[in-house]
Order: C-alpha cells, then structure tokens, then sequence
C-alpha cells in the first residue's frame, strides 16, 4: 500500500521491536487498552524483524477479540523510491 492509504489503527514495530501506534510510541503492556474501541489492528513489522520476535510480541500484549493484519508495502516505497 502507498503510505498515504495505510489503514488505521496502525502498530508499526522497528527491528529493535519498539511499537508506535498510528505514529505515538507505545510502551510494552498498553496495546490492549490503546485498542479498546478497535476490533482491527493493522500491522507493519520492519523487514529485519523475525516472524517469531513479532508473534511473542503480540502475544505478550495479551489482546482479546481483535483481529490482527498485516500490512506490506511496495519495495519502491519502502526503500523510499516513490
């Protein structure tokens, strides 16, 4: 998707495994309650970011009837040939 259509809410997860939701830094722990009124939750996990450290990081957070997504964006936007 170009960046300019991604979905909201957005986690983005960097490849030290730090969370911003829709751009706000998120501390480990407050996704759930930051998702309270979002029965969808959209995800863009850095390239570098194992499979597995994305999984145990979204179990970690405990999250109760929402649905995950994942979101992918084109290789020229992501390497920031628009």
């Amino acid at each position: 998707l170009p960046l300019d259509l991604l979905p909201k809410p957005l986690l983005t997860v960097d490849a030290d495994a730090q969370m911003t939701l829709d751009g706000i830094p998120l501390e480990p722990g407050a996704l759930a309650e930051a998702l309270i009124d979002f029965p969808t939750l959209h995800v863009l996990a850095a390239r570098e970011l194992g499979a597995g450290v994305l999984l145990d990081l979204l179990a970690a957070e405990e999250l109760v009837a929402v649905s995950v997504k994942l979101v992918t964006l084109h290789g020229n936007v992501a390497e920031g040939d628009e």
